[in-house]
């Protein structure tokens, strides 16, 4: 047999094995009762007492001979004269004292006599059980069934939201006319949320002044409740209707009331959207066609399509292990979620060709043949090896990214722009195109490299040319090398060498300068043309090779952080 008692019973398993002991006893001691009829005017319930002389009690033990009396009835009749000579009167007892002495009469019975000749009468029935059977009072009065009703949600003065530990409220019946509306309206009631597990689940506390459902389990009065909420004419739906009939979802509000969050399904023909937002700092993520809701009005001005993910605050994207930004359509997400074959096949295309136009560099000599361009060469394929991945197995179901890499792919261009400085740092750079690099200031271009600038032309003409200042190339250290395969061409109004020794070797003739004097020679013959001929004593000028306008403190700076020196 099975009842259940409700949560609430017992705290303690002692306590509930006490009460379902209980009513086993209980159970157990109507399962067996005896009943019998006499004349002894000492019988009384609550008595026990030995039955003697029975045909079938005799045969037992003296502890089964043994009974307990629950129940006993009197039927007498005063033996004083004229008792039995009244009428019969309103619910008078005459009938059955009739009925009792015809059934009884010669059963033991007590009728006493009184001097006059008039006869009384007493009978005693009795409903027993064996005393060795514990007596336990059975449930004989109900309690009343409760119906679902409806009351508001109450608690402390000046609190929002009033709960225990368990998600437990207050509440006050609308017909209660002397509870305060706080927390002593009434018992802790139960809350039921669409889902709750253990430390898991839906949980929305109802607060003050909401009105709540409340059912009863089994009925039972001091089992309530609380299976629902409904709005009424002081707490509107969070958005208006009918005319946002097309919201669904949940729409909280801060304990002071003053913002708000919320997670809306609008489901309008043509125009479905999904927004998370909250009033902090306006942020929101909006998914499909991006219609404004704004606040408890409900839905305004169409904004656009696709999804928007904006803060009036800081915003963070972050992936541990990558990240994939691509205008790369797959419409209907018909492939996995980090496909980019087409990104990985241009990262490809581009390594090889920056490979390969360096090793026209270093077959050119403008390269070295190991080091420099060919280890950045080989970082780039290790880099698409990366994000490419290297095929899937096991639990790595979908190989790309491999390593943490930002991949942003833009079909149609990739355009960054501010009004401030773009920074762009990294422990090295590559950038390959197919076509042309542009780079356009509006005032200075500045380069600076610690170790070795090299510029390689493959097919074309290099030109550096300067509109309205001078070109000035200084080697600090080391020399000036400049050669070509036909010509070298120095053009000008005027051209100024200045040395402290100069030498010029033209296929076997040669002329040398220094400050002992000049020297010509040449294996052939020497001609000199002139209209006249001059050769007065010596003289000297002054051979000044000091740079232009030097910063010492710019140089010392720069020497110090291990730039190249540039005297201007």
């Amino acid at each position: 047999m099975y009842e259940y008692t409700g949560p609430y019973t017992y705290l303690e398993q002692e306590r509930g094995d006490h009460l379902s002991k209980v009513r086993m006893e209980e159970w157990e001691s109507r399962a067996k009762r005896f009943y019998g009829t006499g004349g002894l005017r000492g019988v009384d319930a609550g008595r026990w007492f030995e039955l003697t002389g029975h045909p079938e009690h005799d045969r037992e033990p003296g502890e089964r001979s043994e009974f307990a009396v629950i129940e006993a009835a009197w039927l007498i009749e005063n033996n004083l004269p004229g008792s039995s000579h009244h009428g019969d009167l309103p619910h008078s007892l005459t009938g059955r004292l009739a009925a009792a002495k015809a059934n009884f009469g010669g059963q033991p019975a007590s009728g006493p006599t009184h001097f006059d000749g008039s006869e009384g009468f007493f009978l005693v029935e009795i409903e027993a059980q064996r005393k060795s059977v514990p007596f336990r009072s059975p449930f004989e009065h109900r309690k009343p069934v409760m119906q679902m009703q409806t009351a508001t949600v109450v608690g402390p003065q000046g609190r929002r939201i009033y709960t225990d530990e368990l998600g437990r409220v207050k509440v006050q019946f609308h017909w209660d006319r002397i509870g305060q509306r706080d927390e002593r309206s009434s018992c802790w009631v139960r809350v039921s949320h669409p889902w709750a597990g253990e430390g898991f689940g839906m949980i929305h506390v109802p607060r003050i002044g909401d009105e709540v459902v409340v059912s009863f389990l089994d009925g039972a009065p001091d089992r309530p409740i609380i299976t629902g909420r409904v709005p009424n004419g002081t707490n509107f739906v969070q958005w208006k209707l009918p005319d946002n009939q097309t919201l669904s979802g949940l729409r909280s509000r801060d304990l002071e009331g003053t913002a708000a969050n919320q997670v809306v399904a609008d489901d309008t023909p043509g125009k479905p959207q999904v927004q998370v937002s909250s009033d902090h700092d306006q942020s929101r993520l909006v998914v499909g066609y991006n219609t404004r809701i704004d606040g408890n009005a409900g839905r305004a001005e169409a904004r656009g399509t696709g999804w928007e993910l904006a803060t009036d605050s800081w915003g963070v994207l972050r992936a541990n292990r990558g990240m994939l930004v691509t205008t790369e359509t797959r419409a209907g997400a018909t492939a996995a979620a980090k496909d980019m074959s087409e990104t990985v096949d241009r990262l490809g295309k581009a390594q090889q060709l920056h490979d390969a136009l360096t090793k026209i560099a270093q077959q050119s000599e403008a390269q070295d043949a190991d080091g420099h361009q060919a280890d950045l060469v080989n970082t780039i394929a290790a880099q698409n090896e990366q994000i490419r991945g290297s095929g899937a197995s096991g639990s790595n179901t979908f190989p790309e990214l491999s390593e943490p890499h930002l991949v942003i792919d833009g079909k149609a261009g990739v355009e960054i722009t501010t009004p401030a400085t773009v920074h762009v740092a990294s422990q090295q750079a590559a950038i390959t195109t197919e076509g042309h690099i542009g780079i356009a200031s509006g005032r200075s271009f500045f380069a600076t490299v610690r170790d070795t600038l090299r510029l390689f032309a493959q097919t074309g003409p290099m030109h550096l040319v300067s509109a309205a200042g001078d070109i000035v190339l200084n080697a600090l250290t080391k020399s000036i090398v400049a050669r070509a395969q036909k010509q070298i061409l120095l053009e000008s109004e005027e051209i100024l060498l200045r040395a402290h020794k100069f030498r010029v070797e033209v296929n076997g003739s040669f002329l040398n300068m220094d400050a002992s004097g000049v020297v010509s020679g040449t294996t052939g013959k020497f001609t000199a043309f002139a209209a006249t001929h001059d050769l007065p004593g010596p003289k000297d000028q002054m051979v000044d090779l000091s740079p232009k306008k030097i910063c010492v403190e710019c140089m010392l700076k720069a020497a110090r952080g291990g730039a190249a020196l540039v005297p201007r």
